[in-house]
């Protein structure tokens, strides 16, 4: 499984870095055979063939989503970091977070406008008066099905699909607030992914196209979902964890409901603090390259270094964490997650490890997770300021005012970047204003 998590870049398309993930081969194999065999078709090498240009429009459909969305966040100035093609889905990632709802709301219905405009397209070109042919024609009409089925799922509202993007959107441009984590998107992810994944089954036997195309995507929305990686327990026992996490609910439904009465000042933007790349005692000449990628802050060549240095040796944890560090870099957070583990795995309990494997936990929309990692940083060294920021900004956004107090508390100790001074002074003035509105209340 770690061998096919490696990215290898290739060409850039006017400007946008691209990558593909090697588990793209087995899943487009797989694919291919499942719509030859399933097509219908007599003679081995016709129903393969076309099975093969099947299962290649799939992947381009799903590229060329991604590929519009990228291009209508350029246009609002946002830098696009890479897209990364996988075996199951696509990814865009951008360089920086969306500053405005308009940004959010044009950037996330890019790609299903086009895979529909191509619908359209398509529906235009079968009706012309001139003859296809049976196979061609047959082409067309699956090329028509899988857009127009990706141009709509990816409008259903539920994350980790573009239609919850879009409802974020909208509330921010009604509210003037960056809407917070909807527990009720998250369920209608999965619901989403379960209805894709029972009616692509339904339909495989009577519209191969159309089922297939509702399995792959009830998978990868599944895969894709930021509650399927589950949080690891690390040290913490079962009924002695259920136990702290009910008292910690009931202590902060007390305080929300004393902090609801005053309109406390929201706390300015202060981002998350990094994790630190990690040296080797043994390190060999392509660790050292994969060093010298990421002090140069390229970070798909360092993963793609890092991925033959743990190939070459898979008891290398500082090769997992460096690994799963850079893919933080890039956005991927989920085989970020996975390198984390692989480390701790190895035997690498380092602080910076479960200090970035709390930020991937966040990253994909698990704040207790991220809580649980940056928690054990704090308890391998008590004095480790980032993750009490980090762990401070996690609380914060829960709304879990007691707990983030006291961790920002032990951030005013934390050496500030000059370029940064400003907002922490900021950031030090609504904490005050934070403890004496819970103080009074």
């Amino acid at each position: 499984m770690t061998f096919l998590r490696q990215h290898w870049g290739i060409k850039p398309i006017w400007g946008i870095p691209l990558s593909v993930e090697l588990s793209c081969i087995p899943s487009f194999v797989a694919w291919s055979f499942i719509f030859s065999r399933m097509a219908g078709v007599t003679g081995l090498w016709l129903g393969f063939g076309k099975g093969l240009f099947v299962a290649l429009v799939l992947f381009a459909s799903v590229w060329i989503h991604e590929v519009c969305r990228a291009f209508a966040g350029r246009a609002y100035g946002l830098t696009v970091e890479t897209i990364v093609l996988k075996g199951w889905g696509s990814k865009t990632v951008f360089e920086r977070g969306y500053q405005k709802p308009l940004q959010l709301l044009e950037v996330s219905t890019a790609g299903s406008l086009v895979n529909l405009l191509l619908f359209v397209m398509l529906s235009s070109l079968a009706k012309m008066p001139f003859n296809l042919g049976e196979s061609l024609l047959t082409l067309v009409e699956a090329t028509k099905v899988i857009n127009v089925t990706i141009g709509l799922f990816y409008l259903i509202p539920g994350v980790p699909l573009d239609g919850a993007k879009i409802l974020n959107a909208l509330l921010w441009k009604k509210s003037g607030k960056v809407p917070q984590d909807n527990p009720l998107l998250l369920q209608l992810g999965y619901v989403a992914s379960a209805i894709a994944i029972a009616v692509g089954l339904y339909y495989m036997s009577q519209h191969t196209i159309l089922g297939c195309v509702l399995l792959y995507l009830g998978l990868w929305t599944c895969i894709a979902h930021p509650k399927t990686v589950l949080p690891e327990l690390g040290s913490f026992s079962g009924q002695g964890y259920r136990k702290s996490q009910s008292s910690r609910r009931q202590s902060t439904s007390k305080l929300s409901s004393k902090l609801s009465s005053r309109d406390l000042p929201q706390l300015p933007q202060i981002p998350d603090f990094d994790a630190q790349f990690l040296s080797c005692a043994n390190a060999n000449e392509r660790f050292a390259q994969g060093m010298h990628y990421v002090e140069n802050q390229k970070f798909q060549a360092a993963i793609t270094i890092f991925s033959q240095v743990v190939q070459a040796n898979p008891a290398c944890a500082e090769g997992f964490h460096n690994r799963g560090n850079a893919y933080l870099k890039v956005g991927d957070y989920s085989n970020a997650l996975a390198d984390f583990k692989e480390a701790l795995r190895c035997g690498l309990h380092h602080g910076e490890t479960y200090l970035a494997q709390g930020l991937a936990y966040i990253g994909m929309g698990d704040r207790q997770g991220g809580i649980m990692a940056y928690s054990e940083a704090i308890r391998i060294d008590a004095n480790h300021l980032r993750a009490y920021l980090n762990r401070g900004n996690a609380y914060a956004a829960m709304a879990q005012y007691q707990q983030a107090i006291a961790d920002y508390q032990r951030t005013q100790q934390c050496a500030v970047k000059p370029c940064d001074r400003a907002a922490f002074e900021q950031f030090q003035q609504a904490l005050k204003q934070m403890e004496e509105g819970a103080a009074q209340d």
